[in-house]
């Protein structure tokens, strides 16, 4: 396949020189790879790697074996076909609704413009998994991680073909009782559900922002080698095709699969006059009555849907293969620089995160769940960096000698305040801390009643009387419920209200109940 897309008398069937073929431990004590072994990053010298610094993945010294090209293949290729049959379920809306008893697989209406952020988060957080995997595999931890994050990102995949032409062919009929559900749209799509499409547009915006990354690092990392490179001229066609996938893909789905399209038949642009296989006709009842209405052409519809999969999967069949081309001409020539580690777990990786990213996207779980849940996250987090400052804080203060100038101030005070500050002073720490209860101190000696009863607050208490007294006359069978009342902070200020309420008030609250929750009180 490294061939397959070389023009004709371009290219020799030998190799470049100092390139070997993926595996071949012989390639060891080659001038071109041996002092290139466990570095990805730097300037080149004379003799050139075969293959560009960023795209080296070996350990600084081979104790054993490396796979083959072959091996290579194969494990890029066992890695897709599996993601390719989960895809075909976990993309299945109907499957994942039944399967999850409803609570996934709920179409959401305008969640398409962020939906593929899922997918796409997913595709980068398993490459840098594998990343991290590889890099700190004994004897490759001199690898620069980032470059093996991108190489991971330039694997060759095949499942965006699968997924483009179960969008064009999948269907399933729905009934009158759809009409009302996020599920179908009977003007678009005539009660014909393709449950692939939201999948389809979701991986394809992920698969065009991949290819982007790979055509922009394959060609800066080539081109980067210096100009008299065998290698580099070896490569150049592959490189130059590589380049063109994010082009076709776009084109793939503007016009062929496109990604606006929702509901209905996946057709290229054209009127809407004909865009289902629609027409003007009469139609003849078995009692001979007529009816003249639109009448859809079954054959003419499954002609296009089936000449429309064709160009889409030509179009995605040649991304697919140029991928693969460009890596099988990759382990044509890396010799041991090629040489990853760890290809289970890295399969592993990437079989989980992409059936995760087509299952879970927006349109299967509600986007105001995870809104509502993030929303969660984030008070949650306030909460607990809140509370941390304020222990800290306490404890900083529980550590503190007081204030020897306002300890003698307070001396020379002989106001109720001043004797609760001399009181709970030397137990501040203690009560900072939570081991001493405030109030089991000031309930001595009515300290407590005496505080509220002080300069200020006694003004407090007239005008509490005084609003009770209007309350009373607008409402003659008013209570008072008192939130907070274990803290003694206004109960106290009630009682005394009472007791001075002018005769004027000839109604006065019925009752006056308490309840340790908040500092509020509410009248009733």
């Amino acid at each position: 396949m490294g061939n397959f897309f070389s023009r004709p008398g371009r290219e020799a069937d030998a190799l470049p020189p100092g390139a070997f073929s993926a595996g071949n431990i012989s390639s060891i004590n080659s001038s071109s790879v041996a002092p290139y072994l466990g570095i990805n990053a730097g300037s080149y010298e004379d003799p050139y790697p075969p293959i560009p610094f960023e795209w080296i993945v070996s350990p600084s010294k081979i104790d054993g074996t490396c796979p083959n090209g072959h091996q290579i293949l194969t494990w890029f290729g066992v890695t897709d076909a599996v993601i390719t049959v989960l895809a075909i379920l976990c993309a299945y809306r109907p499957f994942v609704h039944w399967l999850t008893r409803g609570k996934l697989g709920n179409r959401a209406k305008n969640r398409l413009a962020l939906m593929w952020t899922v997918t796409f988060a997913c595709q980068l957080t398993a490459s840098a998994i594998v990343a991290g995997i590889m890099g700190n595999t004994p004897g490759y931890e001199s690898l620069n991680m980032l470059h093996i994050f991108t190489v991971a990102m330039s694997r060759p995949r095949f499942y965006p073909v699968v997924l483009g032409l179960l969008r064009c062919v999948v269907t399933a009929q729905r009934t009158r009782d759809w009409d009302k559900t996020t599920i179908i749209k009977r003007s678009a799509d005539d009660r014909v559900e393709f449950p692939y499409t939201d999948t389809w547009i979701t991986t394809s915006f992920s698969e065009l922002a991949l290819l982007i990354i790979s055509a922009v690092f394959t060609g800066v990392t080539w081109n980067r080698l210096p100009s008299d490179s065998k290698s580099r001229e070896y490569t150049s066609d592959h490189v130059s095709f590589i380049s063109s996938t994010p082009g076709i893909m776009f084109l793939c789905m503007l016009a062929f699969l496109p990604i606006y399209k929702r509901y209905g038949e996946a057709y290229p642009l054209e009127g809407r006059r004909y865009e289902t296989g629609r027409h003007w006709g009469v139609t003849v009842s078995s009692d001979g009555r007529t009816r003249i209405g639109v009448k859809k052409d079954n054959n003419k519809t499954a002609v296009k849907r089936g000449a429309n999969a064709v160009c889409a999967v030509l179009l995605l069949g040649y991304i697919a293969l140029v991928q693969w081309a460009y890596w099988t001409r990759l382990v044509e020539m890396s010799g041991v620089l090629f040489c990853p580690p760890k290809m289970i777990e890295s399969s592993v990786v990437w079989v989980v995160f992409t059936a995760v990213d087509l299952t879970l996207p927006l349109h299967v779980l509600k986007l105001d769940i995870l809104q509502g849940r993030l929303r969660s996250a984030v008070g949650l987090f306030k909460i607990v960096v809140r509370r941390s400052t304020t222990a800290n804080w306490m404890n900083t203060i529980a550590d503190q000698e007081p204030d020897p100038g306002y300890l003698k101030a307070g001396e020379e005070d002989g106001s109720v305040s001043a004797e609760v500050a001399r009181r709970l002073g030397p137990r501040l720490g203690d009560i900072l801390r939570g081991t001493t209860h405030s109030l089991s101190i000031l309930n001595d000696d009515s300290m407590l009643s005496g505080l509220y009863l002080e300069s200020g607050r006694a003004r407090c208490i007239s005008q509490i009387a005084a609003s009770v007294g209007k309350l009373g006359r607008l409402n003659p069978n008013m209570k008072i419920v008192e939130f907070g009342a274990g803290v003694g902070c206004a109960i106290i200020g009630k009682v005394y209200a009472f007791a001075i309420l002018t005769e004027e008030v000839t109604h006065r609250p019925e009752e006056a109940s308490a309840s340790d929750i908040a500092n509020v009180g509410m009248v009733v």
